[in-house]
């Protein structure tokens, strides 16, 4: 009985480590991909800030360009 007992002390003991290793890695993992997302939307706002970019098209706007201006003679 006490050689199981031992067995089944140990198993939990390996169980219990391989639980806390997987969250440990699982955590890493998890924090360093939203450091990168964060870096990178950081990185295109930055971007779009210095570029002035404004879109703004309406419907008419696009029927105005798309209109067909006839050849001068």
């Amino acid at each position: 009985m006490e050689e199981t007992a031992i067995q089944l002390n140990n198993m939990s003991a390996e169980i219990e480590s391989m639980v806390f290793r997987m969250i440990l890695f699982k955590g890493i993992t998890a924090i360093i991909l939203i450091a990168i997302m964060i870096y990178i939307s950081i990185k295109l706002i930055k971007y779009f800030k210095n570029k002035d970019i404004e879109i703004n098209i309406s419907y008419k706007e696009k029927n105005k360009n798309d209109e067909r201006k006839e050849p001068k003679l």
